[in-house]
């Protein structure tokens, strides 16, 4: 099985948690809305935007575990028909220590879908960096200038 209990996950976030939006001021469309993750949470937000670029059209994958079942996200991003997701954030620290390499392929595979770097994607690698919340929380003030723009 792919991606162990992202289905089960995007059901959660999609139905269970989305209809909170009617109580709130939220712009619900696909264009309005965001998903970001880390590790395995960076696995199922790429997973939601490549099955569900419909309601999740801005991505942020921060140290996203690439490597899980052979680096299947790789060639499932490399496959990838339209609808995509509009814009798309991926980092990872240096190094063996946090996947470099198999996060270097995952950025390879969106910019061969045609994204424009550093306006529909963006690739960050943090030298010196591992794969902790320290790390990601410094990049994340970066990843979401990107998925959320300025002024959103």
């Amino acid at each position: 099985f792919k991606y162990t209990a992202t289905p089960e996950i995007y059901t959660l976030s999609q139905h269970d948690a989305r209809p909170i939006y009617a109580q709130l001021r939220t712009r619900p469309d696909a264009a309005s809305t965001a998903m970001i993750g880390s590790s395995l949470g960076g696995l199922v937000t790429a997973y939601a935007g490549l099955h569900h670029a419909d309601v999740f059209s801005r991505l942020g994958e921060l140290s996203p575990s690439t490597w899980w079942d052979d680096d299947v996200i790789v060639g499932d991003v490399q496959a990838a028909a339209t609808p995509r997701p509009a814009i798309v954030y991926v980092d990872s620290g240096a190094g063996s220590a946090d996947d470099e390499s198999d996060t270097d392929e995952l950025a390879a595979a969106y910019l061969a879908q045609g994204y424009t770097d550093g306006t529909t994607f963006r690739h960050v690698v943090q030298a010196d960096a591992s794969h902790s919340e320290i790390y990601w929380a410094q990049r994340l003030p970066g990843a979401l200038q990107l998925v959320l723009g300025r002024g959103n």
